[in-house]
């Protein structure tokens, strides 16, 4: 993570490194809460019998956070906010603060854990797709500027708050460190500046429109499916938020040890990855070919998006996710091989150029392709005018 303070801060005329009055009279009125639950009159007479448990952090966090002293707190620390207990109470809770109080840490440092997320900031974010169902050779490694990377237990573990946090406050934050680590994540970096308290909404963003090139690298180099079916956007032990909810689609099974491990379909082996490490150059070398041809990108996400539709064993378990996959192929040929305006004779005209193509002036070879491609297009035809069905299915390894 990145912070950035432009300028000295101050709430209300104090310095941002110092506590101010309105967190020290926060902080004086947690503790008697505390003290009042530890020496109610209800114990006094069984002390010697008794060890007293303090409260939950919760129901402490839930308690004080119920009172005048906190509000008061909150509009000092976010005057500029018509309604800031919320974004107030995220701040403590995230940070740690009432854990603090239990463990009797010193004011300064409980502001100190609070201090840079007052002030408007530079963050620095990780929008992570889990590739599940790949497996590969190397931990890390790089397709443009997009990483691909495996993470320890204890890294998976910085993706958001402390496990303390998460169990007390935001348990759908967690992970299970020992499945993610043994998975491999796409991601990159980015920055955005965020005002203290502000309020964000997420969307589950076109992952296809925003990943599309090593996405469709992968996807080249070998054809076999995989899934993206949770995206998680971290900023280091802060805040994990799920953009995309849900869990790993790709089962498991026992490894030779008998530990339990992801099923994998995509894989790279550590024979072939001199010729993988070859294939990412060549997409690196042409990126910017990429970047000015939009027909590329646009064939591009219909390829992508047929992909994703099939699940990692290639099964269709209903006519319309064959239908689905066979017509975004068949939209990602028409958008490299047609030109814009281009009306007649369609099927004629991408079944030719796409043999001329790929049959390396083998008449034999062009003439089948040409007839296959025909084929594709006429099922599509049907598909599109409500003819098809499973006896005219065009099987979908053969597009």
């Amino acid at each position: 993570m990145s912070t950035s303070y432009p300028g000295a801060y101050a709430i209300k005329g104090i310095a941002m490194n110092v506590p101010p009055q309105a967190f020290r009279e926060f902080r004086k009125y947690v503790d008697r809460l505390l003290g009042r639950r530890l020496n109610s009159s209800a114990i006094k007479d069984l002390r010697s019998h008794l060890r007293v448990l303090p409260p939950s952090v919760r129901h402490l966090a839930n308690q004080a956070e119920n009172s005048k002293a906190f509000h008061t707190f909150a509009m000092a620390l976010l005057p500029s906010k018509a309604s800031p207990s919320h974004a107030v109470s995220g701040l403590l809770r995230r940070s740690g603060f009432y854990h603090g109080i239990l463990a009797r840490r010193s004011t300064t440092k409980l502001w100190s854990t609070i201090r840079p997320y007052v002030a408007q900031r530079t963050v620095q974010l990780r929008e992570f797709l889990l590739l599940d169902g790949c497996q590969f050779p190397l931990r890390r490694f790089s397709i443009l500027e997009w990483i691909i990377e495996r993470f320890s237990q204890n890294e998976i573990r910085l993706f958001g708050p402390p496990p303390q946090v998460c169990e007390s406050f935001y348990p759908r934050e967690s992970l299970d460190e020992h499945w993610f680590s043994m998975q491999w994540f796409l991601y990159r970096w980015r920055t955005r500046d965020e005002r203290p308290g502000a309020h964000i909404i997420f969307r589950d963003h076109d992952l296809i429109e925003d990943h599309w090139k090593p996405l469709l690298t992968l996807s080249l180099y070998d054809a076999t499916p995989f899934a993206i079916p949770i995206v998680v956007e971290s900023e280091r032990g802060w805040k994990l938020r799920h953009i995309r909810s849900g869990s790993p689609m790709i089962d498991t099974l026992n490894d030779e040890y008998g530990t339990e491990v992801p099923v994998s379909f995509y894989i790279i082996s550590e024979k072939e990855m001199s010729h993988f490490k070859s294939f990412i150059r060549f997409i690196e070398s042409v990126s910017k070919i990429l970047d000015e041809a939009k027909f590329i990108k646009s064939a591009a996400r219909r390829y992508i998006r047929a992909m994703f539709i099939m699940d990692p064993e290639q099964t269709y378990p209903t006519i319309d996710d064959y239908e689905d996959v066979l017509l975004q192929y068949v939209y990602a040929m028409e958008n490299i091989l047609l030109a814009s305006g281009e009306r007649e004779g369609i099927a004629d005209k991408i079944a030719l150029r796409c043999a001329y193509l790929i049959s390396l002036d083998d008449d034999d070879r062009r003439k089948l392709v040409y007839d296959q491609v025909k084929k594709i297009y006429s099922q599509r035809s049907r598909i599109v005018h409500g003819t098809s069905g499973s006896s005219s299915q065009v099987p979908l390894d053969d597009v």
